[in-house]
């Protein structure tokens, strides 16, 4: 359940309560909404409490806070979205989500030393994304690069954007979770930073309210050319 809203937050899946189950089969109840349920291979988003208590295939009960999904998890629900491509190099570059369609003889089961490892990188990335907030607040969700401002039709906030790390967290680059290695951007954005297919130039963004390291632009400009050499 722990790994729920890690994942909610890092794909900005707009839910105001995420859970993850593994086998995607039980969980607790959703308090809070829109919300969310997760399993290893996608989700399913419920936007009302009145979606989730009519939605098929969910029983309540009869144990208190206890939801089990028939037949087959919630994949075999159909409003379940799978994880893109791009969704699942992103979880698994932040191990997330490592058992992703991989057949069971072959999964690795995670020593005490890997699952103390991964608790750590979970609870400070919980812990850490007031950051995060405090940046899009900053910006008021517009894009420093292109200067977008996206306007979604939710019961939640009225723009949405989306927090990149310049320096990415975690292997294999290990980069740090502080405002001088975050820069507020759209969705189109996000992607193509974090698949290398742009560099970044301080000089040319459209909106700069706080300070930035140089040598974390340097380093992603570096990966940039080794990605696409």
């Amino acid at each position: 359940m722990l790994k729920g809203e890690p994942i909610n937050e890092l794909l900005q899946l707009g839910a105001i309560h995420a859970l993850y189950y593994k086998e995607g089969t039980w969980y607790h109840e959703l308090n809070d909404f829109p919300g969310i349920l997760i399993d290893p291979n996608g989700y399913i988003v419920f936007e009302t409490r009145a979606d989730y208590l009519n939605y098929p295939g969910i029983d309540f009960g009869p144990a208190e806070n206890q939801v089990h999904i028939r037949p087959n998890g919630i994949s075999s629900l159909p409003t379940y979205t799978s994880f893109s491509d791009a969704q699942k190099t992103i979880l698994k570059k932040h191990n997330l989500i490592s058992t992703i369609n991989t057949p069971i003889k072959e999964r690795h089961e995670p020593t005490n030393e890997e699952t103390l490892k991964q608790k750590r990188e979970i609870e400070i990335y919980i812990r850490n994304k007031k950051l995060v907030e405090e940046i899009k607040k900053l910006y008021r969700n517009t894009c420093q690069i292109c200067g977008t401002q996206l306007k979604i039709r939710t019961k939640g906030p009225k723009y949405y954007s989306e927090v990149h790390h310049i320096k990415g967290l975690g292997s294999p680059h290990f980069g740090p979770d502080v405002k001088s290695n975050l820069l507020c951007v759209c969705p189109d954005h996000h992607t193509r930073l974090d698949f290398f297919t742009m560099p970044i130039s301080i000089e040319h963004l459209k909106l700069n309210k706080h300070a930035i390291d140089q040598a974390y632009i340097d380093y992603h400009n570096k990966q940039v050319k080794i990605y696409n050499p």
